[in-house]
């Protein structure tokens, strides 16, 4: 009764003090909190489709995936005879495919309608593999585009919001170079001659 009472949660151990014998804690406990695996399946299958990648890296999305698919099949194939868990294993896995693509941030679109594509289905490691490579390039890809040489050679922002660029200059920003250092000044319509703040 006393590792009963210090196994479980306090708010359910209040409840099985009136209790008198470890067999009757055990009832209770049964009676209360066990789910047959209809309830189980149905929890775990409303976990699987509203899981999805959000913010977290492919690894970390392909893991939980695999482990909440794991105790989908441990509950799924528990009564499926043995002649035939070779094929609903198979239909599973075209489905498990199916499902892990779904839920994929938008950048891997274009990699997830190759993949769904292919003349041969690939299997989901092979899946996990390609979008592995396909995060490392997004990553690399978003590190390249820093404003290079070419421009104004200053790190923080990438060359499409580059200030120096003809088409994000403002038409009322005057730009004078002096050394080399640019120095940038407005001028209007009104006032349109150059200050020696401004240069």
């Amino acid at each position: 009764m006393s590792w009963i009472i210090s196994a479980v949660d306090q708010n359910i151990a209040l409840n099985l003090k009136p209790y008198k014998t470890s067999k009757e804690m055990w009832e209770c406990l049964k009676k209360v909190y066990n789910q047959d695996n209809a309830a189980k399946r149905f929890q775990i299958e409303y976990d699987i489709s509203n899981y999805s990648q959000g913010t977290i890296y492919i690894q970390e999305y392909y893991s939980g995936f695999q482990n909440l698919w794991a105790e989908f099949t441990d509950i799924a194939y528990a009564k499926v005879p043995v002649t035939s868990l070779l094929s609903v294993q198979q239909v599973h896995e075209q489905s498990k495919r199916d499902r892990f693509l779904m839920k994929l941030r938008p950048e891997f679109e274009v990699t997830r309608s190759n993949l769904m594509n292919r003349a041969s289905t690939p299997s989901l490691d092979e899946y996990f593999s390609e979008l592995l490579r396909e995060e490392q390039r997004l990553a690399t890809q978003s590190a390249i585009q820093a404003c290079p040489i070419s421009y104004c050679r200053k790190p923080g922002h990438i060359i499409k919001e580059c200030r120096t660029r003809p088409q994000n200059r403002q038409s009322n920003v005057g730009q004078a170079v002096i050394g080399n250092q640019a120095v940038v000044g407005s001028v209007t319509a009104e006032k349109s001659t150059l200050t020696p703040e401004m240069v």
